[in-house]
């Protein structure tokens, strides 16, 4: 499964060069959606209704297409203001420009975009196609509707009833540490830590804030409420970081922070108004003196499942759907009984093993043994084997170095849904593969 696309930055810079045209544009017949959901059709192009409203994208409508509908509306977003400037959110980054109205045709000019790299999204392409096109905008109801060449785009505001149905919400901001990759600009400078352990936040329960900024601690409180978020009065230390630090960006970036998207595992905060993004990734789960812990486990980051690494948050991975607004997507879990801590490499300190099961939507549940050891102070998932689909592990135990798990097996004619048979496994860590060292039917 491929997460992140080395092209998608040339898609954005190709993008903010296709969005340049100023020209009106005649505009064509508005098509009726009757047929495609029944949305009040108004024809109220009063720019009033237009203006100081988050409009969230809803659908995408290809005329005689497959109406698109996003998983999360609020990465797809725009907000005009009343000196003819728009900004909006464009999956994980922020985009700005100018618009004209003239009745009810509207114009945009040139739009710029951060460049931060998202993962994969149906619905980046088509949405951007169809920004490059626009012709004509109404407010039809509660709704925004915008024809362009080829169709038309609906919003719906932000905090409508419908609209925050439709929202997929995405836990696990607060509670856990976050390391800073990057700063991306609006202006597309770029900016990335040296030491990503040297830049850090973390979101508690209670309210609070803190972190690292290079050579200063800081901490003080947030507030979250859906998909925004932001930062009161930071207090910080007054260290003398190197002259190369981005120690003060990083402070004054974050007092900006308005809102977030967390997708695949990174966490990405929007700064401004419409100034850049914040990318951050959980950071490694540091261990205490006797090596890796349950909460590393339920929390790590594991390799040999996909081509990519996945990062489980309380013992679960989601990734996006195979196919926009469908339910099959490629998940991975891990049940806390499912794991099991001892010294795997005969360092002294305890190492872990976990079962991890992975479904992408089908009938198939595929059972991986994962182990997991102490690097430097981080819990490493250095080798991931497959058992098999749907095996039914009973226990897993670490004893004398070795890894001891009992499975319901399968026999020969033994359906798919009901192993007849019981097995003993051991296993053994050799450098960076687990090898199977017996297997007996109990």
């Amino acid at each position: 499964m491929s997460t992140f696309s080395p092209i998608r930055r040339m898609i954005i810079v190709l993008a903010v060069f296709l969005l340049t045209g100023c020209a009106t544009l005649p505009p064509p017949p508005i098509a009726s959606t009757s047929g495609n959901g029944g949305l009040a059709r108004g024809t109220s192009i009063d720019p009033d209704a237009l203006l100081g409203v988050e409009w969230l994208l809803a659908e995408i409508r290809p005329t005689g297409g497959e109406i698109l509908k996003s998983n999360d509306p609020s990465k797809y977003s725009l907000e005009f203001a009343t000196d003819g400037g728009f900004s909006g959110q464009l999956d994980c980054n922020r985009l700005r420009g100018s618009y004209t109205l003239d009745s009810g045709q509207i114009v945009f000019g040139p739009i710029a975009s951060t460049m931060a790299f998202c993962p994969e999204d149906d619905l980046f392409a088509p949405y951007m196609a169809a920004l490059n096109s626009v012709r004509t905008w109404e407010v039809a109801g509660e709704n925004l509707v915008v024809t362009y060449d080829g169709g038309e785009l609906v919003f719906a505001p932000a905090g409508h009833e419908g609209m925050a149905a439709s929202v997929v919400a995405e836990p696990g901001i607060v509670g856990m540490e976050w390391q800073l990759q990057t700063i991306q600009m609006m202006n597309d400078e770029t900016f990335a830590p040296g030491e990503t352990d040297l830049y850090s936040l973390m979101l508690d329960d209670d309210g609070t804030a803190s972190g690292e900024a290079d050579c200063n601690r800081f901490g003080g409180t947030y507030t979250l409420d859906g998909a925004q978020l932001t930062f009161g009065p930071m207090n910080a230390t007054r260290a003398m970081c190197a002259e190369t630090s981005l120690s003060d960006r990083y402070l004054a970036n974050l007092a900006d922070v308005h809102s977030f998207v967390l997708s695949e595992g990174h966490l990405f905060l929007s700064f401004g108004p419409d100034a850049g993004i914040l990318e951050f990734a959980p950071a490694p789960m540091l261990l205490n003196v006797d090596g890796v812990t349950a909460a590393a486990l339920m929390n790590g980051t594991y390799v040999g499942v996909y081509d990519e690494a996945i990062a489980l948050i309380d013992g679960r991975f989601e990734g996006k759907p195979f196919v926009a607004d469908g339910a099959s997507r490629p998940t991975v879990t891990l049940r806390p009984e499912m794991t099991a801590l001892g010294d795997l490499n005969g360092d002294g300190n305890d190492d872990g093993v976990a079962i991890l099961a992975e479904n992408s939507g089908g009938s198939g549940t595929f059972i991986y043994l994962a182990a997991l050891v102490d690097e430097d102070g981080a819990a490493v998932n250095v080798a991931t084997i497959l058992l098999g689909d749907r095996v039914r592990v009973e226990s897993v135990v670490i004893e004398d170095g070795t890894i001891v798990l009992v499975a319901g097996t399968f026999a020969d004619n033994d359906p798919l849904c009901c192993p007849s048979q019981r097995t003993r496994f051991t296993f053994a860590l050799d450098g960076t593969e687990l090898v199977e060292l017996s297997a007996e039917s109990l």
